[in-house]
Protein backbone atom coordinates (compact mmCIF):
# COMPACT_ATOMS: atom_id res chain seq x y z
CA UNK A 1 0.00 0.00 0.00
CA UNK A 2 1.10 3.37 -0.84
CA UNK A 3 2.05 6.17 1.77
CA UNK A 4 -1.11 8.28 0.57
CA UNK A 5 -3.41 5.67 0.14
CA UNK A 6 -2.40 4.50 3.93
CA UNK A 7 -2.75 8.29 5.08
CA UNK A 8 -6.08 8.00 3.05
CA UNK A 9 -7.29 4.88 5.13
CA UNK A 10 -5.83 5.90 8.58
CA UNK A 11 -6.57 9.57 8.83
CA UNK A 12 -9.66 9.56 11.41
CA UNK A 13 -8.86 11.68 14.14
CA UNK A 14 -8.61 15.50 12.94
CA UNK A 15 -7.86 16.51 9.14
CA UNK A 16 -4.11 16.38 8.23
CA UNK A 17 -3.49 18.86 5.14
CA UNK A 18 -0.67 17.37 3.58
CA UNK A 19 1.53 19.50 1.43
CA UNK A 20 4.28 18.12 -1.53
CA UNK A 21 7.50 19.13 -2.84
CA UNK A 22 5.84 18.60 -6.38
CA UNK A 23 3.55 21.62 -4.92
CA UNK A 24 1.03 19.58 -4.43
CA UNK A 25 -1.83 20.03 -1.61
CA UNK A 26 -3.91 17.06 -0.18
CA UNK A 27 -6.22 16.46 2.59
CA UNK A 28 -6.91 13.53 4.93
CA UNK A 29 -10.05 13.55 7.41
CA UNK A 30 -12.56 16.12 8.12
CA UNK A 31 -12.12 16.52 12.24
CA UNK A 32 -10.43 18.65 14.49
CA UNK A 33 -7.89 19.67 15.21
CA UNK A 34 -6.67 20.52 11.49
CA UNK A 35 -3.02 20.47 11.25
CA UNK A 36 -0.42 20.74 8.41
CA UNK A 37 1.93 18.78 6.85
CA UNK A 38 4.87 20.15 4.96
CA UNK A 39 7.31 18.13 3.14
CA UNK A 40 10.07 19.34 1.14
CA UNK A 41 11.80 16.30 -0.22
CA UNK A 42 10.34 12.96 -2.93
CA UNK A 43 11.52 10.68 -0.81
CA UNK A 44 11.08 12.29 2.74
CA UNK A 45 7.44 10.18 3.44
CA UNK A 46 8.48 6.39 1.99
CA UNK A 47 11.44 6.63 4.25
CA UNK A 48 9.15 7.19 7.38
CA UNK A 49 7.19 4.96 6.56
CA UNK A 50 9.40 2.27 6.01
CA UNK A 51 11.03 3.46 10.06
CA UNK A 52 9.02 5.34 11.27
CA UNK A 53 10.31 5.41 14.88
CA UNK A 54 13.38 6.47 13.87
CA UNK A 55 12.73 8.53 10.50
CA UNK A 56 10.27 10.86 11.98
CA UNK A 57 11.99 12.52 14.08
CA UNK A 58 15.33 12.56 12.09
CA UNK A 59 13.78 14.21 8.83
CA UNK A 60 12.61 16.18 11.01
CA UNK A 61 15.87 17.25 12.24
CA UNK A 62 17.47 17.04 8.97
CA UNK A 63 14.80 20.21 7.47
CA UNK A 64 12.93 17.55 5.33
CA UNK A 65 9.68 18.42 6.38
CA UNK A 66 7.69 20.90 8.79
CA UNK A 67 4.23 21.45 10.71
CA UNK A 68 3.45 24.65 8.96
CA UNK A 69 1.61 27.29 10.62
CA UNK A 70 -0.20 25.04 12.62
CA UNK A 71 2.16 23.76 14.96
CA UNK A 72 4.53 20.68 15.83
CA UNK A 73 2.79 19.37 18.63
CA UNK A 74 -0.82 19.63 17.01
CA UNK A 75 0.58 17.64 13.70
CA UNK A 76 2.12 15.01 16.64
CA UNK A 77 -1.06 14.88 18.24
CA UNK A 78 -2.76 13.42 14.85
CA UNK A 79 -0.32 11.43 13.86
CA UNK A 80 0.24 9.78 16.93
CA UNK A 81 -3.44 9.26 17.50
CA UNK A 82 -3.80 7.76 13.65
CA UNK A 83 -0.61 5.85 14.33
CA UNK A 84 -0.80 4.01 17.64
CA UNK A 85 2.19 2.21 18.87
CA UNK A 86 1.67 -1.24 17.74
CA UNK A 87 3.17 -4.79 18.94
CA UNK A 88 4.76 -6.14 15.91
CA UNK A 89 3.88 -9.49 14.38
CA UNK A 90 5.19 -12.15 12.18
CA UNK A 91 7.48 -10.48 9.48
CA UNK A 92 7.68 -7.24 11.35
CA UNK A 93 9.04 -8.68 14.33
CA UNK A 94 12.15 -9.77 11.92
CA UNK A 95 12.25 -5.98 10.54
CA UNK A 96 12.35 -4.83 13.61
CA UNK A 97 15.35 -6.67 15.14
CA UNK A 98 17.29 -5.92 11.85
CA UNK A 99 16.78 -2.41 12.36
CA UNK A 100 17.67 -2.75 16.38
CA UNK A 101 20.44 -4.31 15.70
CA UNK A 102 21.49 -1.88 12.77
CA UNK A 103 21.09 0.74 15.56
CA UNK A 104 23.38 -1.29 18.05
CA UNK A 105 26.30 -1.55 15.39
CA UNK A 106 26.23 2.22 14.66
CA UNK A 107 26.16 3.12 18.35
CA UNK A 108 29.24 0.90 19.19
CA UNK A 109 30.58 1.76 15.78
CA UNK A 110 30.27 5.62 16.20
CA UNK A 111 29.68 6.49 19.89
CA UNK A 112 33.44 7.11 20.63
CA UNK A 113 33.71 9.24 17.35
CA UNK A 114 30.45 10.95 18.48
CA UNK A 115 31.12 11.37 21.69
CA UNK A 116 34.66 12.93 20.64
CA UNK A 117 32.87 15.78 18.41
CA UNK A 118 30.72 16.61 20.85
CA UNK A 119 32.74 16.58 24.00
CA UNK A 120 36.40 17.52 23.01
CA UNK A 121 36.31 20.96 23.48
CA UNK A 122 37.72 23.25 26.39
CA UNK A 123 36.12 23.41 29.19
CA UNK A 124 35.66 26.58 29.19
CA UNK A 125 33.63 26.25 26.18
CA UNK A 126 31.12 24.45 28.36
CA UNK A 127 31.63 27.28 31.01
CA UNK A 128 29.47 29.35 28.61
CA UNK A 129 25.96 27.89 28.55
CA UNK A 130 26.28 25.01 31.77
CA UNK A 131 26.28 25.57 35.58
CA UNK A 132 29.62 26.29 37.41
CA UNK A 133 29.07 22.48 38.09
CA UNK A 134 29.23 21.36 35.07
CA UNK A 135 26.33 19.53 34.83
CA UNK A 136 25.14 19.02 31.43
CA UNK A 137 21.36 17.26 31.82
CA UNK A 138 18.18 18.36 32.58
CA UNK A 139 18.00 20.90 36.00
CA UNK A 140 14.82 20.51 38.04
CA UNK A 141 13.22 24.14 39.14
CA UNK A 142 11.82 23.47 42.30
CA UNK A 143 10.23 26.72 42.42
CA UNK A 144 10.21 29.48 39.78
CA UNK A 145 13.04 32.43 39.83
CA UNK A 146 16.06 30.17 40.85
CA UNK A 147 18.85 29.96 38.98
CA UNK A 148 20.37 27.66 37.02
CA UNK A 149 22.87 26.65 39.76
CA UNK A 150 20.58 26.35 41.97
CA UNK A 151 18.05 24.34 39.68
CA UNK A 152 21.08 21.68 39.27
CA UNK A 153 21.82 21.43 42.83
CA UNK A 154 17.87 20.76 43.49
CA UNK A 155 18.25 17.71 40.69
CA UNK A 156 20.96 16.40 42.86
CA UNK A 157 19.02 16.13 45.66
CA UNK A 158 15.51 14.44 44.04
CA UNK A 159 18.34 12.25 42.65
CA UNK A 160 19.86 11.06 45.65
CA UNK A 161 16.19 11.14 47.38
CA UNK A 162 14.50 8.63 44.40
CA UNK A 163 17.95 6.83 45.03
CA UNK A 164 18.03 6.14 48.96
CA UNK A 165 21.48 5.55 49.12
CA UNK A 166 23.23 4.54 52.44
CA UNK A 167 26.89 4.90 52.84
CA UNK A 168 29.69 1.73 51.97
CA UNK A 169 26.81 1.80 48.81
CA UNK A 170 27.80 1.60 45.32
CA UNK A 171 26.63 3.55 42.41
CA UNK A 172 27.13 3.44 38.89
CA UNK A 173 26.66 6.59 36.78
CA UNK A 174 27.19 5.34 33.02
CA UNK A 175 27.73 8.80 31.18
CA UNK A 176 28.93 11.22 34.28
CA UNK A 177 30.09 13.84 31.96
CA UNK A 178 32.04 16.22 34.64
CA UNK A 179 31.46 14.22 37.72
CA UNK A 180 29.31 16.62 39.33
CA UNK A 181 26.70 13.84 40.38
CA UNK A 182 29.30 11.83 40.77
CA UNK A 183 30.64 14.01 43.39
CA UNK A 184 27.64 15.35 44.91
CA UNK A 185 26.58 11.77 45.66
CA UNK A 186 30.14 10.79 46.96
CA UNK A 187 30.19 13.80 49.25
CA UNK A 188 26.52 13.93 50.63
CA UNK A 189 25.76 10.19 50.86
CA UNK A 190 29.10 8.82 51.13
CA UNK A 191 28.64 6.04 48.69
CA UNK A 192 31.13 5.09 45.72
CA UNK A 193 31.01 6.29 42.73
CA UNK A 194 32.32 4.54 39.52
CA UNK A 195 31.41 6.91 36.77
CA UNK A 196 31.91 6.24 33.02
CA UNK A 197 32.57 8.58 30.14
CA UNK A 198 33.95 8.11 26.25
CA UNK A 199 35.04 11.65 27.25
CA UNK A 200 38.55 11.77 27.75
CA UNK A 201 38.71 15.41 28.61
CA UNK A 202 35.84 14.89 31.19
CA UNK A 203 37.33 12.04 32.50
CA UNK A 204 40.77 13.74 33.32
CA UNK A 205 38.33 16.57 34.88
CA UNK A 206 35.95 14.54 36.63
CA UNK A 207 38.82 12.45 38.48
CA UNK A 208 41.13 16.39 39.14
CA UNK A 209 37.56 17.65 40.91
CA UNK A 210 37.07 14.60 42.57
CA UNK A 211 40.54 14.54 44.18
CA UNK A 212 40.51 18.36 45.32
CA UNK A 213 37.06 17.25 47.13
CA UNK A 214 39.58 14.50 48.28
CA UNK A 215 37.12 11.65 47.25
Amino acid sequence: MGVLSQLEQKIHYGRLLLNLPNGASLSFGDGNPEVEWVVHKPRTLSSIARDPEVRLGEAYVNGEWDAGECGLLPLLEVLLRNYPLERPHGWQRAVQAIRQWQRQWNRLTQSKHNVVRHYGREEEFFHYFLDPDLHYSCAYFEEPGISLEQAQRAKCRHIMTKLLPEAGQRVLDIGCGWGGLDCFLAERAGVDVTGLTLADNQRQIAIQRAAQRGL
